[in-house]
């Protein structure tokens, strides 16, 4: 089963004084393969983040897409930007709520999500898969397909609002976990 979801770019989430970096980041439609580094002197704003390759990891060049975006709309604004990483669950607490992060990247947009973020254009679709043993192969056309079994999730993670709504009514039974790799 796939559900095709567009991810949002989240930037300057509670800086009030940063929300026009949102703008600038809709306004800029491509970025250099690595992230550049901050100009000698500049501030710089920190973001937490979660390792989700190629969006998001401290493993690949410029920390991966989403940051190497970001860090060029901060570079326009004449400021440099850094992640932190962590869980995801921690990510967002600390994003929302912790003085020393702008924001938290990259997420996807939901209801309750568009409330709180400031939203670039979308900057990329991602895919949301069922993973499943070989030797217990699952056939699943909808998610009523799923009910009565038990299925891995992560903590703080949007999974489609249909998906989402299920779960919270207890129609499918989730259980969170800290990230993937746990779950499998």
């Amino acid at each position: 089963m796939r559900v095709r979801v567009p991810l949002g770019l989240v930037i300057g989430l509670c800086g009030a004084a940063l929300a026009g970096a949102a703008a600038a980041a809709s306004a800029t439609a491509t970025a250099t393969a690595s992230a550049p580094a901050a100009p000698q002197g500049a501030s710089v704003v920190h973001l937490a983040g979660e390792e989700w390759p190629p969006f998001v990891s401290s493993a690949l060049p410029g920390d991966g897409l989403s940051v190497t975006l970001v860090n060029a709309v901060y570079e326009r604004l004449g400021m440099g930007a850094k992640v932190d990483y962590f869980p995801w669950k921690r990510t967002v607490e600390l994003g929302l709520n912790s003085p020393r992060f702008v924001g938290f990247l990259a997420v996807w947009r939901t209801p309750e999500r568009e409330t709180l973020c400031h939203f670039s254009t979308p900057i990329a679709n991602t895919v949301t898969v069922l993973a499943y043993l070989k030797e217990a192969p699952l056939r699943v056309i909808g998610l009523a397909d799923l009910k009565g079994l038990r299925i891995g999730t992560v903590a703080g993670y949007a999974n489609g609002e249909q998906f989402d709504a299920m779960a919270a009514a207890r129609e499918l039974t989730a259980e969170e976990g800290v990230n993937d790799d746990i779950n499998l």
